[in-house]
């Protein structure tokens, strides 16, 4: 790690008055990962999203819509009727989209 600022976190056990978010970022990524990221984002809000990974889950969905539900939903960990309704809103869009008068 290169010097910073915040090289004396080396020595002293400061992520005991971390408050538990950040905390629990320290633990992933450890010091130098906590340091680089802090002096990126320093005094900036970080919301991490769960919509790309819904996303994601359903995308994988469709493109695996071949596969039986119950498979689907124990490799993604969600449940049979998830696999449905992800199923069922693409083919109401597709509908939707058929009955358009253009």
């Amino acid at each position: 790690m290169k010097n910073s600022k915040y090289d004396f976190l080396n020595s002293i056990k400061f992520v005991d008055d971390l408050p538990n978010g950040l905390k629990q970022i320290y633990e992933i990524v450890g010091l130098e990962k906590f340091i680089e990221l802090y002096n990126n984002f320093e005094k900036t809000y970080v919301h991490f999203s769960t919509k790309p990974f819904i996303n994601g889950i359903k995308k994988f969905i469709l493109i695996n819509k071949d596969q039986s539900a119950k498979e689907l939903a124990k490799s993604l960990n969600v449940s049979e009727s998830y696999i449905y309704k992800t199923i069922q809103e693409q083919n109401k869009s597709y509908e939707e989209l058929n009955n358009l008068k253009i």
